[in-house]
């Protein structure tokens, strides 16, 4: 009998060991996944990777915008993506909303509010901004409205948007125009030259964008000149 004490004593304090190494903690606040460009050599697009972000709003006098990671080791996150079967299930029933372009053609972003489960915070400085890091351990979602993209933004520091992919008009087109639908024969909107930049809002198709010209004064470097473009009137991808 005092040896089952013993035992179960023992245990008890490993388990209350492993909590307190493992640090949970839980937040109130908003989870957005979103996909990160990834771009070859010679500068071709290669596969996105898809990641999460957190906006923290349980301190409401100080929010902060924590990345999220699975794994890490001395220098930092080790591993941040979230790509894997499970990992795109999860978020299929986490968000209550998801465009189809999301996972159709890997891009853009989404936000969730609800509450994380979180271990392995911390912090260091970049570029005179400090950044937030933590493993993710669980999401609950609730029900609230809101759109918080620019706030995620303007507290992320360097890259608020790390989706956007931006592009140049192609100098040997022409002359080239946002139209007011994806078809040639549509009413031309917005006469680009090659000193133009786009900002790709969304894919329709394999042959066509809709894009907004490149405004740096705007908060999402969006300008309110929007359109569709065939791809092949665009080049660089940056």
């Amino acid at each position: 009998m005092i040896k089952n004490l013993f035992t179960g004593l023992l245990l008890l304090c490993g388990l209350s060991s492993l909590a307190n190494a493992d640090n949970l903690t839980q937040h109130p606040g908003v989870l957005q996944a979103y996909w990160l460009p990834v771009f070859n050599d010679d500068g071709s697009q290669a596969e996105p990777e898809l990641l999460l972000r957190f906006l923290d709003t349980s301190n409401a006098q100080k929010k902060i915008v924590v990345d999220l990671y699975k794994e890490r080791n001395a220098d930092g996150p080790q591993n941040s993506v979230f790509g894997k079967p499970e990992d795109i299930a999860r978020i299929r029933h986490d968000f209550a909303t998801i465009p189809d372009n999301f996972f159709r053609f890997k891009e853009g972003h989404i936000e969730q509010n609800g509450v994380l489960t979180q271990s392995g915070f911390f912090s260091q400085v970049e570029c005179d901004h400090r950044y937030y890091y933590a493993k993710f351990v669980a999401f609950k979602p609730v029900t609230k409205s809101g759109d918080y993209t620019q706030e995620i933004g303007e507290l992320a520091g360097c890259g608020g948007q790390p989706w956007q992919v931006g592009y140049q008009v192609n100098p040997a087109k022409g002359k080239v125009y946002l139209k007011a639908r994806p078809d040639m024969n549509s009413q031309n909107l917005v006469p680009l030259t090659t000193d133009d930049s786009v900002i790709k809002i969304r894919t329709i198709d394999a042959e066509w964008l809709y894009v907004a010209v490149y405004d740096a004064g705007k908060p999402d470097s969006m300008s309110d000149r929007r359109g569709y473009i065939r791809k092949s009137a665009l080049t660089n991808w940056y």
